[in-house]
């Protein structure tokens, strides 16, 4: 007993033994353990493990695609007739799209889920015809010793040199692809190659977030909560739905917001063809009430038909261009141009519905316009998954990206600030940007990007060489547009940041022009 109670004195004092849990990589996530500090009776305390249930994940709806060319034109008039409607808005809409779904069942073949194996990009018909040989000389092997068949030793040394003769053939593929692939990043730097390397990047994402804290946090930063709408009366006075007198919709009118419809894979607006097919006919009809009651402003340059970021700069270009004509000292006519620069942070989600309710009654849209897009943008809400389960918020404002009506709402919320009275020599004009885009837009209207031109100038002061600055900042320019990851295809049209510069000419006139102004800042410091 004295000899076990030493034993045991001496392990208690040799320190703690490091307990591990081994669990597959389908449970680690769902997996904990601690230390219980229950008496046990025991010399060791309890570890309890803890596996969590596995979380539910809602079901992917699978969507289904038809043929058309095999469209029965005849069997789905068939299905489509005798339709009848009844019940709310709702109950109607589940008809139509219920009806619709078993007349396309009819009428068209399904496309398949396109589960058909793909060869691998190093396949050719010699490795083919090696694989044919290899498995033939396994297959006798095989057979060769399942009937004790003294040959088998030589079929078993034909079969390794065939698959040695496979494997060299596979290898020198794989090399050869991947020289070639080389060679096409150099020609073609957004081609295969960018796709591979992305694809292999993105199999190692990270997950997305799953706090409840954060992703709050999340939703309520890019969808703001905002004010309720106070245009219900106005909206209500209008008129009542039973005296508003409107054209139904024709069958022209689905025909061609049919063909504007193209397939989009921006998972951004989760809306059936239908409904984008009926935003589509609104939409045409509301553009065609703006047109007729005021318009929109020139120098909206975002979401129109005929409009471009590119007429943009040049407008911004001619105002700078016609402002520096002229003499510079006394008595001249030369002036300063100066370009600020606004961006509307989240605009999308940020926009009111209210102000947007408001430009519609303002500019007497049609009654049944007007409730049609009071109802479009009622009851919206934003589901997302976190650890707790699913959360519902509220939306109260925004118009939904990637819609077909968002954009032309947009336009008329923000047409107000373009129609504001400024001061002489003032203009302000609106396009949709993409951040990565500004670098082509500067090469296009070969204007010099801002922060290299002050580089520039503070360089050409402290230096006093006019000629090296400018080739310092072209060559820095230059390194730019060629690394830039977007505007690859303006890239290919005009590689050259110098040729864009010598071609229009203007960025040298508001480079002096900004010259000037620094160098009369500089000497009112002074």
């Amino acid at each position: 007993m004295e000899d076990y109670l030493s034993i045991l004195d001496k392990l208690r004092n040799a320190g703690s033994i490091i307990d591990l849990t081994f669990l597959s990589s389908s449970l680690a996530p769902r997996a904990s353990w601690k230390v219980c500090r229950d008496f046990t009776y025991s010399d060791h305390q309890a570890i309890i493990t803890d596996i969590r249930k596995r979380p539910e994940v809602a079901a992917v709806p699978r969507v289904t695609r038809y043929r058309e060319n095999t469209l029965d034109i005849d069997m789905f008039e068939h299905m489509m007739q005798g339709l009848q409607l009844s019940g709310t808005a709702t109950d109607m809409t589940k008809q139509i799209m219920s009806q619709l779904t078993r007349a396309c069942n009819a009428s068209m073949k399904k496309v398949g889920n396109g589960a058909k194996h793909q060869p691998v990009y190093w396949w050719t018909n010699e490795i083919a015809v090696a694989r044919r040989e290899c498995c033939q000389a396994r297959r006798s092997l095989q057979r060769a010793l399942k009937r004790g068949n003294p040959d088998a030793s030589s079929l078993l040394l034909e079969l390794k040199t065939k698959r040695r003769t496979l494997k060299g053939l596979i290898k020198a593929s794989k090399n050869r692809l991947f020289l070639e692939l080389c060679d096409q990043a150099e020609q073609d730097p957004w081609g295969s190659a960018y796709k591979i390397t992305m694809r292999k990047l993105n199999a190692f994402s990270s997950p997305s977030p799953k706090c409840p804290e954060l992703l709050r946090k999340i939703v309520s930063h890019l969808f703001p909560q905002q004010p309720a709408r106070n245009d219900n009366n106005e909206v209500a006075g209008l008129a009542d739905w039973n005296r508003i007198q409107f054209d139904e919709v024709s069958d022209r009118e689905v025909l061609a917001a049919a063909h504007r419809i193209k397939p989009a894979y921006r998972p951004i607006c989760l809306l059936d063809i239908v409904g984008k097919v009926l935003e589509r006919v609104i939409c045409t009809r509301l553009e065609a009430e703006v047109d007729i009651k005021w318009g929109l402003s020139p120098y909206q340059f975002g979401f129109r038909k005929a409009h471009s970021t590119q007429q943009a700069v040049q407008v911004v270009s001619h105002i700078a261009a016609t402002a520096i004509e002229g003499k510079r000292w006394l008595w001249g006519t030369k002036q300063y141009c100066l370009v600020v620069t606004l961006d509307v942070k989240n605009a999308f989600n940020s926009a009111n519905w209210g102000r947007i309710m408001q430009c519609l009654i303002q500019r007497n849209i049609e009654p049944h316009i007007v409730r049609i897009i009071g109802s479009y943008l009622e009851g919206r809400s934003l589901r997302y998954r976190t650890n707790h389960g699913s959360v519902n918020q509220v939306v109260t404002g925004g118009v939904p990206q990637g819609s077909v009506l968002g954009p032309t709402l947009w336009n008329l919320m923000y047409d107000g600030i373009l129609r504001l009275d400024l001061p002489e020599g003032v203009k302000i004009s609106c396009q949709c940007v993409s951040h990565s885009l500004w670098e082509a837009a500067h090469v296009i209207a070969g204007i010099t990007p801002f922060d290299l031109l002050v580089t520039e100038i503070s360089r050409k002061y402290c230096t006093g060489n006019h000629l090296t600055s400018r080739q310092i900042m072209l060559i820095e320019w230059q390194q730019r547009w060629t690394e830039a990851p977007k505007g690859r295809w303006t890239w290919k049209l005009i590689p050259s940041v110098e040729a864009s510069l010598v071609d229009t000419g203007v960025s040298e006139h508001i480079f002096i022009a900004l010259g000037t102004l620094t160098i009369h800042h500089a000497q009112g410091v002074e």
